[in-house]
C-alpha cells in the first residue's frame, strides 16, 4: 500500500498501541503529521499550547500508560522547546517518540559549523546527550528503517526518547513500506546464570531482616505483579522508592514506607536495620542513600538489579557498598528467581512486625495537625488519600506538593502515583495531568503543584477546559517558593530574595485566571474545610481547580538534615529511644 511518511509513521504508532498523539501545529512536518493524524482510525491528536507541554503531556502517557508516549512539533524553536520534555523523558526512563520537523532537504547546512542556513533549522546535536537515538530522514527509501529503528530503541532496555527529524519535503513524498527493509531488532537477553540466582537465593534463605527496594525500573519492565508475588513468596518486606511507590498499598502488611531523605522513619529504620536487601529497578541515588552514601544499608548484604550496566558500575565510585549486581530486566530476573525458590520461612514474622511497629509509632501525619487552624499539608494529604477511590492517579509538579504527597499519601490497591522523580522540572503539573486523562481514560485524575510551579505551563489551563478533562487541579499556594525560603532561613540567615512578592517575584492571583480561563473554582482557607471540599471536589463533573492556601513555613517532617544518616532523621527522636529502635549500631 503506497502512503506518505508521515501516514507510515501513524500506522507504526497504531501498531504499538498509541491511541494519542499530543502536539502543536506549525510549519514543516507538523502540517503532514496532523494531516495524517485526523485522517486515521484508532488514533487521535491533542493540540497543548506549548510545544514543552506537549513533549510533558507525552511523556506522561507513556508512563501511565506503560507503553509508547508520542509526541509531533514543528521545526526551529518548536523543538527546541521540546528539550525540557525530551530530557525528562531520558531522566525518567520513558519511551517517547519525538517527531520534528526541518527545513526542506535543499536548505540544509552542508558546511560544517555553519550555524544554519535554512529557515528554522536545528542541529540535531543538540538532542544526543538526552535521548537514546536520534535521525533525520533524508532518503525516503530508508524512511521505514530508521522509524522502525528508532522506536524499537526507546521501548528496548533501559526506555527512553528517540528523535526523529522530518524534513518538510521528505513528508510529502509516498512510500510502498512492504517494498522496504525494515529494522529487526537483534534481542540480546541476558541469560541469568543459575548459579548466580542460587547464590541470592542461599543469600536470602540466611537474611533475618531483608527488605526489596522496589524502584521506577518495576514499571518499566511490566513487572508489578511480579514483584507483589515475589515478596509475599518470601514473605519479604517492600521498601518503596518514590517511583515504587505505587506498587503496594500504603496498609499492605508488607509496605515498610517509602525511605530517603524525605521519607518515613517506618521505612528508613527499616533499610538501615536490614541485614540483607535486595534493590531492583532503582538507582540507589543520594535522595534515598542520603549523604555520605557509606552509611547507607551499612549493616545489610545488597544485591543491585538494573538493566543499565552503567548504573551498576557506579557504586564504588560513591561508597555503596553493594556486593553483588544482576544487570536484567528486572521482569525476567524476578521471573527466573522465582523459579529457584523452594523455600518459605516463618523467620520474617518477627522482622514484619517490627516494621508495623515503627509504621504506627512513626506516623508521618500527626494526629495534633487538625489542631492547626491554617491549613497543615499533612492534614490535606491524609484528607485526599481517604477521599480518593481505587481508580485515582495523581500525578504532581516537582514542588513542595510533590515531597508530601510522596512522604504521606495512604495510596491503595490500583491507584498510581507519578511525577519527574529524576528531573525536577516546575511546571509538569498541569500537562502531566493531561497525559494522565489521556493514558487512563475512564479513571479521575488528580494534579497536585505549587503556586509558583503552576505558572510554567498556565496556558494549558485552556487545553485542560477545551477538553472538559476529568481532571481535579490542586494548587498549594503558599505565596512563593516554599523550598528555596527555608533553604534561605537555614544558610543564608535569613535573607530572602526572589521568593515571594515581598521580594520580587510576581504571582498574580491564580483564581482570576482559573476564572478566565473558564474553569469552576474552589477555595480552602483552613483544616475544618478540606474534607467536605474535597469531597464536593471529587463529586464534580469534568475539570475543577482547587486553591489551597497555606502558610510558608510548613517544610516536611521528618526529613534528613546535614550528614546525618537517613535513620536519624530531624526533628530527633530522644538518644534513648534512637538507640533501642536501632538494631544496626548507630554512628553517633
Amino acid at each position: 500500500m503506497i502512503m506518505k511518511i508521515s501516514e507510515f509513521i501513524v500506522e507504526v504508532l497504531k501498531q504499538h498501541g498509541v491511541k494519542y498523539v499530543f502536539g502543536l501545529q506549525g510549519s514543516g512536518t507538523a502540517i503532514q503529521m496532523f494531516d495524517a493524524l485526523g485522517q486515521a482510525d484508532g488514533i487521535d491528536y491533542v493540540c497543548t499550547l506549548h510545544e514543552q507541554a506537549a513533549g510533558m503531556a507525552a511523556d506522561a502517557y507513556s508512563a501511565l500508560s506503560e507503553g509508547l508516549g508520542a509526541c509531533v512539533t514543528t521545526c526551529g524553536p518548536g523543538a527546541s522547546n521540546l528539550y525540557t520534555a525530551i530530557a525528562g523523558s531520558y531522566y525518567n526512563s520513558n519511551p517517547v517518540v519525538y517527531i520534528i520537523g526541518q527545513p526542506p532537504t535543499g536548505v540544509l547546512s552542508k558546511v560544517e559549523g555553519l550555524r544554519h542556513f535554512g529557515y528554522h533549522e536545528n542541529n540535531l546535536k543538540i538532542f544526543e546527550p538526552v535521548t537514546k537515538y536520534v535521525t533525520q530522514i533524508l532518503d525516503p527509501a530508508n524512511a521505514r528503517y530508521e522509524i522502525e529503528k528508532a522506536i524499537s530503541i526507546a521501548l528496548s532496555g533501559r526506555p527512553g526518547p528517540v528523535v526523529i527529524a522530518l524534513p518538510d519535503d521528505i513528508t510529502w513524498l509516498q512510500i510502498e513500506p512492504k517494498n522496504q527493509k525494515g529494522f529487526t531488532d537483534e534481542i540480546n537477553k541476558t541469560l541469568l546464570s543459575k548459579e548466580e540466582l542460587s547464590s541470592i537465593v542461599k543469600m536470602i534463605s540466611k537474611a533475618e531482616r531483608p527488605v526489596i527496594i522496589a524502584g521506577k525500573g518495576i514499571r518499566a519492565a511490566h513487572a508489578a505483579g511480579a514483584l507483589v508475588m515475589l515478596a509475599r513468596e518470601l514473605d519479604c518486606p517492600v521498601a518503596p522508592t518514590w517511583g515504587g511507590k505505587d506498587l503496594l498499598p500504603y496498609s499492605d502488611r508488607l509496605n515498610a514506607g517509602s525511605f530517603g531523605v524525605q521519607g518515613t522513619r517506618s521505612g528508613n529504620f527499616t533499610v538501615q536495620n536490614a541485614d540483607f536487601v535486595l534493590a531492583i529497578g532503582t538507582r540507589l541515588d543520594p535522595s534515598e542513600t542520603g549523604t555520605p552514601q557509606g552509611t547507607f544499608a551499612r549493616g545489610a548484604r545488597i544485591v543491585s538489579v538494573d538493566i543499565d550496566p552503567l548504573e551498576l558500575k557506579k557504586y564504588p565510585k560513591y561508597g555503596i557498598n553493594v556486593e553483588k549486581t544482576i544487570c536484567a530486566d528486572a521482569k525476567l530476573f524476578i521471573s527466573e528467581l522465582l523459579k529457584l525458590l523452594s523455600f518459605r520461612t516463618e523467620s520474617h514474622k518477627k522482622w514484619i512486625d517490627r516494621i508495623g511497629i515503627w509504621k504506627t509509632k512513626y506516623p508521618v501525619f500527626q494526629e495534633s495537625y487538625y489542631d492547626e487552624v491554617d491549613v497543615n499539608p499533612y492534614v490535606f494529604i491524609k484528607e485526599l488519600s481517604s477521599v480518593t477511590d481505587t481508580d485515582t492517579v495523581i500525578v504532581t509538579d516537582t514542588s513542595t506538593p510533590r515531597n508530601y504527597l510522596f512522604q504521606a499519601y495512604e495510596n491503595k490497591a490500583e491507584q498510581r502515583t507519578y511525577t519527574w522523580w529524576n528531573y525536577a522540572c516546575l511546571g509538569y503539573g498541569l500537562p502531566a495531568g493531561i497525559g494522565a486523562c489521556y493514558a487512563n481514560d475512564s479513571r479521575t485524575v488528580a494534579a497536585l503543584m505549587g503556586d509558583g510551579g503552576v505558572q510554567f505551563n498556565i496556558q494549558e489551563l485552556a487545553t485542560i477546559v477545551f477538553n472538559n478533562l476529568n481532571l481535579k487541579i490542586f494548587v498549594f499556594d503558599n505565596g512563593g517558593f516554599a523550598n528555596i525560603y527555608h533553604v534561605q532561613n537555614n544558610y543564608m540567615d535569613g535573607r530572602h530574595y526572589g521568593i515571594d512578592r515581598e521580594h520580587g517575584l510576581p504571582l498574580p492571583d491564580l483564581l482570576k485566571i482559573a476564572k478566565a480561563y473558564g474553569l469552576p473554582t474552589v477555595t480552602i482557607n483552613d483544616n475544618k474545610m478540606i474534607h467536605d471540599t474535597l469531597k464536593s471536589v471529587w463529586e464534580m463533573k469534568g475539570p475543577v481547580f482547587c486553591l489551597i492556601k497555606l502558610p510558608m513555613s510548613h517544610w516536611t517532617v521528618p526529613r534528613k538534615a546535614g550528614k546525618d544518616p537517613i535513620e536519624d532523621m530531624t526533628p530527633k527522636l530522644d538518644r534513648a529511644e534512637f538507640y533501642s529502635e536501632m538494631i544496626v549500631k548507630p554512628l553517633d
